[in-house]
């Protein structure tokens, strides 16, 4: 029925069933050891924060400056594709900015066309 019978077989002998004080404290120290490390996580996201450095690709160098300065909104035009937009920006309820958006790809078509003709 088994597959593997000697690692049933192993398990069984090695493993065996430890009183309730000795898992109450295997417990507390395995919360401590979560508690260090969500808070040195928390307190580096906090410092990081302070310090201006919260773009991680940026600082990484997985992105570049200028797309680091791009908007949100364009970084997810190029991620999906899309060639041409519209990109509406509103800030506090009011209109802020509206931008026609083309991609890299349908200029560059659009100047080999102009530099055929």
């Amino acid at each position: 029925m088994y597959i593997l019978r000697f690692v049933r077989r192993y398990i069984r002998k090695k493993v065996h069933f430890i009183d309730p004080h000795t898992g109450q404290r295997i417990h507390r120290n395995l919360s401590f050891v979560y508690l260090f490390f969500a808070s040195n996580a928390f307190f580096g996201l906090l410092y990081l924060t302070k310090k201006g450095n919260i773009d991680y690709a940026l600082d990484a160098g997985l992105k570049t400056e200028l797309e680091a300065e791009q908007s949100k909104a364009i970084s997810t035009l190029e991620m999906l594709g899309i060639e041409k937009a519209k990109v509406v920006t509103f800030r506090n309820f009011k209109l802020v900015e509206v931008e026609d958006y083309e991609s890299y790809d349908l200029k560059r078509s659009k100047e080999k066309k102009e530099a055929k003709e």
